[in-house]
């Protein structure tokens, strides 16, 4: 067999995951052993080129089945190197020819690579290569994820006339509201690690090599010469800098604004702490609800489980979520594909559209849509008496408005010292800023965090859909953001984050929007945090943690006037209050479900 180029280790270690991790899993769905008598063996071709319309040639690998006849054909296109042969013989074997290209500028293909900006038409282009070739039967599906679910996506928007159903893993919607800025603020650690360092490795080149001063390389101001500090000429880089707000540049590039363009049904898979979470949710229910054909709308399928973009057993995080959380996601993609390009009927489709992993109880279960129809939004309100500054305060949460007005919590935001990132939706190396559930404990004595605690539970309490925060808060700044935490308080102590979420004042009426704050004047700000489905367990308790940084997970506010964040470098502390009176009263709105769902 021809030997390839195979890409140095930190660009496989983000192909690797993305790719096989999830898909190696052991699902709660019975396996049907294949014999041996049932499998093809299988021919490749290396390094085939595949012109575009502008005439650039696209490299792909391709595995066939090495028998007569035609074959269903599934494509992944990917930045992260296309070498994949454990993808391409499994599929192959089973009888379907499998593509896999490197993206435009990535590896062997020419032209130069802009993330997201040629993948559609790239993607299409592609798509009426395959469609074309002898071994072909005409009909195609997509697969892959993270970058990969977004090359599917861009794609699909174009409906070519062979693709006809995507498996799209942990995979956004709206690059900026899900990818680039979260709530208005830039996604720093992700868009640094990936963006401005993954995404730009060239094939066989050792990354986990080069000697990174992260902590440092996060505190470079201005954030414009991050990718200068890293020795990588990245253009996009300073493209999504130059536009901070949700402008037409990115409202362009939305998969959100183009699901009745959307004909192919797709299965989405993604994790409670993915960094993607929110786009794979929205993709599903968008497809529900304004697919383009009614395939797409009644087929489109939905698995989030307690993971995060990448993970591949029980332990995320500082938690183990038991055996009950490992899934076949193998089994799932064979039984789709089959479903849907080969007509076999199985019970993939007779389940209900929506499965989810109910952390706190660890189990599965299975609802008719997304967010679950019959949740109660209950409304928690923020409460204080001496002051809700760190564990040593008194802030209390409960569902009993305020009467009165109460004391106005302060607290001072100063850009040179911002909270920590510990855990949460982030992405995509561990050792350098953590994922998923952690402690929060060793964060909870600074005085910059505001802590408003229930009292302990005397019964269950399931929150399964979106979350969010009205905030009544006031600034000494023209410009400032607000973060909010969700946390489960175990009975041991352990403050366990579930769900977190970031506003950028100036943009409280809107992304596309830019109000700056008159310094001392209180106004209402809506912080989304990630949906979520968690059991609050008797003994437990429901905690809301308020602040004004995340970092380095978003980029610091600097607290000065201006949208622009490119080449700021002066920074102003700011003096927060927020507050929670009769007709201010500040909360936490959670979708309760039932006790007997």
């Amino acid at each position: 067999m021809p030997v390839k180029n195979q890409p140095g280790p930190l660009t496989r270690y983000f192909a690797v995951w993305i790719v096989t991790a999830l898909f190696c899993l052991n699902y709660a769905i019975p396996a049907r052993a294949t014999t041996d008598d049932s499998l093809y063996e299988v021919k490749a071709r290396f390094n085939v080129k595949v012109p575009m319309r502008d005439g650039t040639l696209l490299s792909a690998d391709i595995y066939l089945p090495d028998a007569q006849g035609t074959w269903p054909v599934l494509l992944m296109r990917t930045p992260y190197g296309n070498f994949d042969p454990q993808s391409g013989y499994w599929f192959a074997k089973r009888g379907y020819a499998v593509v896999l290209q490197d993206v435009r500028g990535k590896n062997d293909s020419y032209g130069e690579f802009n993330p997201f900006v040629n993948e559609a038409f790239d993607g299409y282009d592609t798509q009426q290569w395959c469609s074309r070739q002898l071994w072909s039967n005409g009909k195609l599906a997509t697969f892959g994820g993270s970058y990969v679910g977004a090359t599917q996506w861009l794609t699909a928007s174009l409906a070519h006339e062979s693709l006809t159903c995507m498996f799209p893993v942990v995979a956004a919607s709206d690059f900026y509201r899900h990818w680039i800025y979260s709530g208005g603020a830039f996604a720093l650690s992700f868009n640094t690690m990936w963006g401005a360092l993954s995404i730009s490795a060239r094939v066989g080149q050792n990354m986990e090599a080069e000697p990174i001063d992260w902590k440092g390389l996060f505190n470079v101001l201005p954030l414009s010469d991050i990718p200068a500090m890293l020795g990588r000429e990245t253009p996009w880089y300073g493209q999504w800098l130059s536009h901070p707000r949700y402008d037409e540049y990115w409202k362009e590039l939305s998969i959100a604004r183009k699901y009745e363009q959307i004909k192919a049904p797709a299965f989405n898979v993604g994790g409670w702490y993915d960094i993607f979470l929110e786009g794979t949710l929205e993709n599903f229910s968008g497809m529900r609800s304004r697919g383009g054909s009614p395939e797409a709308r009644e087929g489109s399928r939905l698995v989030i489980g307690p993971w995060f973009h990448g993970s591949s057993g029980t332990e995320v995080g500082q938690l183990d979520f038991g055996p009950a959380s490992i899934i076949d996601s193998r089994q799932l993609q064979i039984d789709w594909f089959d479903y849907w390009l080969k007509g076999k009927e199985n019970s993939l489709l007779d389940r209900p559209p929506v499965r989810l992993f109910v952390m706190g109880e660890n189990k599965w279960r299975d609802f008719q849509s997304w967010p679950p129809r019959g949740t109660e939004p209950t409304e928690y309100f923020l409460h204080s008496n001496k002051g809700a500054n760190s564990s040593f305060g008194d802030g209390t949460l409960d569902t009993t408005p305020p009467a009165g007005k109460e004391k106005v919590d302060r607290f001072t935001y100063d850009p040179a010292n911002p909270v920590p990132t510990l855990g949460g939706n982030d992405c995509c190396r561990e050792n350098i800023v953590p994922e998923g559930p952690y402690d929060q404990r060793p964060l909870e004595y600074r005085d910059d965090i505001l802590i408003f605690t229930g009292e302990k539970l005397s019964s269950p309490l399931t929150v399964i859909g979106p979350v969010e925060v009205k905030l009544w808060a006031a600034s000494s700044a023209v410009n400032t953001d607000f973060t909010a935490m969700l946390v489960d308080v175990y009975p041991d102590g352990r403050a366990i984050n579930i769900s977190s979420g970031i506003i950028r004042a100036p943009m409280r009426e809107g992304l596309d929007t830019w109000n700056e704050l008159t310094p001392g004047k209180e106004y209402e700000f809506t912080i989304t945090l990630r949906p979520s489905a968690n059991t609050f367990l008797p003994g437990h308790r429901i905690r809301l943690e308020i602040s004004s940084s995340n970092f380095p997970r978003f980029a610091r506010n600097l607290n000065t006037t201006g949208a622009d964040i490119a080449d700021k470098t002066e920074i102003v502390v700011a003096r927060q209050q927020v507050l929670h009176n009769k007709g201010m009263a500040s909360r936490i709105i959670l979708p309760v479900l039932p006790v007997m769902q």
